[in-house]
């Protein structure tokens, strides 16, 4: 952490990657022991800061050492410059382009064991330092997302400041209309924030994070329904001037759609909330066959 602070170092965080539904405690990259480490290969995507990172966390499930022995996740902390690490560009979407998510290769990377941070049972999420982990990634998102709608709120008001509508020798500002539409929208944005405040400062004050799990991952929906929403009223109340690339909240909109798909996503999500509500045992991993609610279980 000295480090990282004094340096300047950029840490990017793999953990995502295609075929886990959300899941934030698997991985398809497999771990093969070796003598003084693990020997890893796989692919990481979508990846931010893939290329430019001077650090990765990297998460990655163990393969069977033949003892019998259960598999389960590591989280390492690497250099970016380890052998067998590659980067292809494959970010190439609607929004967020700036942000590098592109796909991370590992070819038989070696990982010394020093360097293994955590090790945990796949598809569990009740370790104290995953569900912080949780926690802090909801509240960082859900604050980011925040900063982009409030960009796009000053952006909407210089453009509906400058919009007249000319039969009524008005600006659009100027009308209870518009006024009625963006208020309505600033209300859910402040409603939101207030939310993550008051979650930050429960986490600030060392309480429970078993019990801040549940309202932690609700934010992170309810942010997921709000933001997209959001930017599309502005965007509409501006009218067709906010549909053309000269206009930044063309962008903020494109970029605002990304917050529904970072992990967990929000099908595990509601999922767990769901059993959460009903008073059903819960974990963050899709589970279409209900085992873990089979008597006996």
């Amino acid at each position: 952490m000295e480090a990282v602070a004094t340096q300047a170092l950029i840490v990017a965080s793999a953990v995502a990657e295609p075929g886990l539904g959300g899941s934030v405690n698997r991985s398809t990259l497999r771990a093969k022991p070796v003598e003084g480490g693990w020997e890893v290969s796989g692919r990481k995507a979508p990846l931010s800061f893939s290329a430019c990172a001077d650090l990765i966390t990297l998460q990655l499930q163990s393969e069977s050492n033949g003892d019998g022995s259960p598999s389960r996740v590591l989280v390492a902390l690497i250099p970016r410059s380890l052998p067998g690490i590659s980067t292809q560009r494959t970010w190439d979407t609607m929004g967020m382009r700036g942000s590098g998510s592109d796909t991370l290769v590992l070819e038989r990377c070696f990982i010394p064991n020093p360097l293994i941070v955590y090790q945990g049972v796949p598809g569990v999420a009740g370790d104290d330092d995953i569900i912080a982990g949780i926690i802090w990634f909801c509240l960082i998102l859900t604050s980011s997302y925040l900063g982009l709608a409030e960009a796009a709120l000053r952006v909407t008001r210089d453009l509906l400041g400058r919009g007249r509508i000319a039969h009524l020798d008005a600006a659009r500002a100027e009308l209870p209309s518009f006024q009625s539409v963006i208020g309505q929208q600033v209300a859910a944005l402040l409603t939101l924030e207030a939310a993550c405040a008051a979650l930050a400062g429960l986490m600030d004050a060392k309480q429970k994070r078993q019990s801040l799990l549940a309202p932690a991952l609700a934010l992170k929906q309810h942010a997921i329904r709000i933001v997209p929403e959001v930017l599309s009223e502005f965007a509409q109340a501006c009218g067709g001037a906010a549909y053309s690339r000269s206009c930044p909240l063309e962008r903020f909109w494109r970029d605002s759609h990304a917050i529904r798909f970072h992990p967990p996503t929000p099908v595990p999500v509601a999922q767990y909330l769901g059993r959460i509500g009903l008073g059903f045992p819960a974990a963050l991993d899709l589970d279409e066959s209900s085992p873990s609610l089979r008597r006996g279980a």
